[in-house]
């Protein structure tokens, strides 16, 4: 077998055992045109890999209840902020601001 049969057989296996991870970090969902802040309570908390979670219960103009999950950075730049499993409880009262 020849070395760039060989390394190209390599480049083509790490393309893709690493393509799905592209699709994990997809910001197709977010809405980069508006800044909203939201302000309720905790409904769940969780500090875990691969990112933080936060749902916030909000109400509506209407007064309808609404629970948004909001997700942070990576487990590890949150503990270097000085988040922990203790950092918020359920029932906690929030502000949330995404900008």
């Amino acid at each position: 077998m020849s070395p760039t049969l060989s390394w190209s057989g390599l480049a083509t296996a790490l393309f893709l055992v690493t393509a799905p991870v592209g699709a994990h970090h997809s910001t197709r969902t977010f809405d980069y045109e508006r800044d909203i802040t939201l302000e309720g309570r905790v409904t769940k908390y969780k500090l875990a890999n691969p990112h933080g979670y936060i749902e916030v219960e909000t109400a509506t103009d209407a007064g309808e209840r609404e629970v948004w999950i909001v997700e942070g950075p990576q487990l590890s730049a949150m503990k270097l902020l000085g988040w922990s499993n203790n950092s918020l409880a359920v029932g906690d009262r929030v502000i949330v601001s995404a900008v």
